[in-house]
């Protein structure tokens, strides 16, 4: 009896530090990858400076799970709101496709901030535990330039509820709703000023039902607003101006 209660021991340790290895070596990739972000970066109003040592738990903008440590939200959106002010406390640069290795990430706010003339990482799409998602004006520049080239790697944040990409350029996305639609967690949904000029007439089948806010707002649609539209029934906030 003992001996087996010495084995069941033996194996619970081995377990428990095959566990602790596997929890370090992922803390280690998380941190790698933010600091490849970093990297990416310009930072001259030094919101970064606390992005350094081992623990990335504690940096500037980050959240841990408490249960398992996994980085589950990254919180740099400027909170200069004024696009007077907004210079003096933003990011610019590259997005970099190594947030793509935070696996249990579930908030991106990267709003207000100047990260022009680059193209959005379709890698982002990788992440399918994504919950909160806000790039509005991360390009503030009077180009639009920060661009989505292909939406549809949007669709595979299945976790989603809440999108906003206001001032993002979507010219070449014509497939939009197509690609969008196939949220069905999404509540929240904002284009505002994306450069927009299509909107399809009708949709086979409507999968975003559960939104409850939808703007588009300041784009340039010809078109009246299509019927499927109607089929939100949990819709409250609709702005949509050409």
């Amino acid at each position: 009896m003992s001996l087996r209660n010495g084995g069941q021991k033996e194996q619970d340790q081995k377990l428990f530090s095959l566990f602790s290895l596997s929890l370090g070596l992922t803390a280690q990739t998380e941190r790698d990858a933010l600091i490849e972000f970093k990297g990416g970066v310009n930072d001259p109003f030094h919101r970064l400076t606390s992005w350094r040592g081992e623990d990335c738990c504690t940096w500037a903008g980050i959240k841990c799970s408490n249960q398992t440590g996994h980085v589950v939200k990254i919180n740099l959106g400027n909170p200069f709101y004024d696009w007077r002010w907004r210079y003096n406390n933003s990011l610019s640069g590259e997005i970099s496709a190594s947030l793509h290795a935070l696996t249990d990430l579930k908030y991106l706010d990267l709003s207000n901030n100047n990260f022009s003339r680059r193209i959005i990482p379709p890698e982002l799409g990788n992440r399918s535990k994504l919950q909160y998602l806000d790039l509005s004006y991360a390009d503030f520049s009077s180009t639009n330039s920060l661009t989505i080239a292909n939406i549809w790697w949007l669709s595979d944040l299945t976790s989603l509820t809440y999108l906003d990409l206001t001032a993002i350029n979507l010219q070449d996305s014509k497939e939009w709703v197509q690609a969008l639609n196939m949220l069905p967690s999404l509540e929240t949904l904002i284009l505002a000023g994306n450069n927009l000029t299509t909107i399809p007439s009708s949709l086979s089948t409507v999968n975003f039902s559960s939104l409850t806010s939808f703007e588009l707002v300041s784009n340039n649609f010809s078109s009246r607003i299509p019927t499927w539209i109607g089929q939100l029934t949990s819709l409250r906030d609709h702005y949509r101006k050409s």
